[in-house]
């Protein structure tokens, strides 16, 4: 990540952190997965430069069923039935000659 990605993250984090909700009688931090997020670009802008930075919100509690699907996902993942694909495409959008965009 980048120096103008490490905000977003912490915001990210504050925004995992501070989640409350209330099961019975108790009001608690629900585990990381107990929301979905929505991950936007936005422009931004300094003396350096414009860029598109990362826009983080909170949306809604996961549905049974995504929970459903991300525990069968789990399962398979720890039985050795996922290959991942460690190769990544290249999208062009990276400088290779070491050239900051600035």
């Amino acid at each position: 990540m980048k120096v103008s990605g490490l905000s977003k993250s912490r915001k990210w984090n504050s925004l995992v952190l501070s989640a409350k909700v209330k099961n019975g009688e108790q009001v608690i931090n629900p585990p990381s997965w107990y929301f979905t997020y929505n991950l936007r670009t936005k422009p931004q802008t300094n003396e350096k430069g414009d860029w598109y930075g990362w826009d983080i919100s909170r949306s809604n509690p996961v549905t049974p069923d995504i929970y459903a699907e991300g525990k069968a996902f789990n399962a398979s993942v720890k039985k050795g039935d996922v290959e991942v694909n460690y190769e990544q495409e290249d999208t062009g959008s990276e400088k290779t000659d070491g050239e900051n965009p600035f």
